[in-house]
């Protein structure tokens, strides 16, 4: 029943996925054209690019979400006989696995970019093997800056969620304590930083040290004003695949016990 329930939300959100994978097309040939004519331009839509895909989930999740009330569908939705988690499970996976699509491609585009750029300015980048460095510490940090990105929209998305949910459920009063619940859990993660560097075990990368061996440079010379490395973890990525989980849990709970069709 799952992947019934998948299939056809792959069916109804496959024409704007699509639409917008041409949209992206089309910023990606304006900044490759940007690159050639040497403009500075395509700088700035590469960052509408990288921001559009950390919002992606936000935007996505929540019309998909909409959608069910929108087109008065919501009733027959809430009133399959499945449990809460398998109808938000499937909903949210069939817009996850084309946002992981969609990344992949932007990735793809970033990478043919950064060989255009360094093909376009021989005169700021006149040594062949700081060229290759470049491609070469784009292509082996590349999974863990689509793991990183991919966490940092999942955040975004899960918080939106949790927010519809709680109004649907509660009307402005849930939407008010998810707004506050929200704040409360990012002053949490910034108040207590020494609780959460407990979580910072088992050293997956680290892509600082990553671009020194990269550029053969001396580790910790581009530190030395102190700035932390940027490590991945399996502690923290143990940690939030556990918080994920929990929020799927209150997401099934709202749906089968507190939203009413």
């Amino acid at each position: 029943m799952w992947m019934t329930l998948f299939r056809k939300e792959w069916r109804e959100t496959r024409t704007v996925f699509f639409i917008l994978q041409g949209v992206f097309t089309f910023l990606y040939l304006l900044i490759w054209f940007s690159l050639t004519q040497n403009s500075g331009w395509a700088f700035l839509l590469m960052f509408v690019v990288a921001a559009a895909h950390v919002l992606y989930l936000f935007i996505a999740w929540l019309w998909s979400l909409q959608g069910e009330w929108r087109s008065r569908t919501h009733w027959t939705w809430l009133n399959l006989p499945v449990p809460g988690w398998k109808l938000i499970t499937s909903k949210l996976a069939a817009v996850f696995s084309q946002y992981l699509l969609s990344l992949a491609y932007a990735m793809a585009a970033g990478w043919f970019s950064l060989r255009l750029f360094l093909e376009q300015f021989p005169a700021v980048l006149p040594v062949d093997e700081l060229d290759r460095s470049l491609l070469s510490f784009y292509e082996s940090a590349s999974p863990w800056i689509y793991l990183l990105m991919t966490h940092l929209s999942l955040q975004f998305g899960f918080a939106v969620v949790l927010l519809y949910l709680l109004f649907k459920a509660f009307r402005f009063l849930g939407a008010a304590a998810g707004v506050l619940l929200i704040i409360g859990w990012n002053y949490l993660t910034s108040a207590a930083e020494g609780v959460f560097q407990l979580l910072q075990f088992g050293e997956i990368v680290n892509l600082s040290e990553l671009f020194y061996r990269t550029f053969s440079l001396p580790p910790g010379r581009m530190m030395a004003d102190g700035t932390e490395n940027l490590i991945l973890y399996a502690g923290d990525t143990l940690f939030y695949l556990v918080f994920y989980a929990v929020l799927l849990a209150v997401f099934h709970y709202l749906i089968d016990r507190k939203i009413e069709a």
